[in-house]
């Protein structure tokens, strides 16, 4: 069970009890670090700052706070986000909180339909969970919160497109897969992405490195095995590009010499602990033992 923040009770929870037994059903995965009112675009919010517990972390990958946002408005309308994006860059949220997913607390009974139709045509980069103050209360298991993050985050669109997208304009309908993929590449996991030609994998590639640096959450080296620059490139040669492009994002000055196989864990090494970093190999077949045009 998690744990309110002394300052938050004295302070924040004595001049709006009418939050408290809000912030009680976030107890079971978070402790309430930080709350304070905020008014942006002429909108009225309660922020705080959720600390996740260690199984809240394990399960959903958060490395950093998630930010909640309450409000006490009939309708759910444009400036209410603009506030949430301003706040967000603001500290101490900037830095503390989860740059890719908030929470969102609502008194519209037709918000979370509102919001949902908002994001779609807006396509942010910053994923609310919303959830309806009413059904909030009502709720009484565990696992409520739990399932509504995951439904938020990952359960997948049936989607069809046929030509990659490299900006977010016309980019909808596949943010499930980006957000359970970037959530890999939170806890450090590999993935690989199947699917028939001309079902948009190589749009979700570019969507997942577009969020990855816009949110920092890791630094992205991307490569498109089909172009002859990468699939000439003997395996060795390749490891050697690899290493050449992760020493120029992160400024390392590690000498290299006559092992690139070495160099590699060497480079690596050499990167700050706290920064990620993501390689993404595209028509990885290209550079397989399972190519026909390229033994080598």
């Amino acid at each position: 069970m998690g744990q309110i923040h002394h300052d938050v009770s004295n302070d924040h929870l004595r001049s709006f009890p009418k939050e408290i037994p809000l912030i009680n059903s976030f107890m079971n995965g978070f402790n309430i670090s930080w709350a304070a009112k905020r008014k942006a675009f002429g909108t009225l919010t309660s922020v705080y700052i959720l600390t996740p517990e260690r199984f809240m972390s394990e399960t959903f990958g958060f490395d950093l706070g998630v930010a909640l946002f309450i409000f006490d408005y009939d309708t759910t309308q444009p400036r209410q986000f603009q506030a949430i994006d301003l706040i967000l860059q603001e500290k101490p949220l900037l830095g503390r909180v989860d740059p890719s997913i908030y929470f969102i607390v609502h008194s519209d009974k037709d918000g979370n339909a509102w919001i949902r139709d908002y994001i779609s045509v807006t396509m942010p980069s910053r994923h609310p969970i919303a959830i309806y103050a009413s059904d909030l209360l009502k709720t009484k298991d565990d696992w409520s919160l739990r399932n509504k993050i995951a439904e938020s985050t990952y359960i997948r669109d049936i989607f069809d497109s046929k030509l990659p997208l490299i900006d977010d304009m016309y980019f909808f309908g596949r943010d499930s897969i980006v957000k359970e993929s970037i959530d890999s590449i939170r806890k450090i996991q590999n993935i690989g992405m199947f699917g028939l030609r001309k079902t948009g994998k190589t749009s979700i590639l570019y969507k997942i490195k577009r969020d990855c640096e816009k949110n920092k959450i890791a630094r992205v080296v991307y490569f498109d095995c089909k172009s002859p620059s990468i699939r000439k490139l003997t395996g060795t040669e390749l490891l050697q590009r690899i290493t050449g492009e992760i020493k120029s994002i992160f400024n390392v000055t590690v000498k290299t010499g006559s092992n690139p196989y070495l160099d590699f864990e060497n480079v690596v090494a050499a990167i700050n602990k706290k920064e990620k970093f993501c390689i993404i190999f595209d028509e990885i077949e290209y550079i397989s033992h399972l190519s026909q045009t390229d033994p080598h």
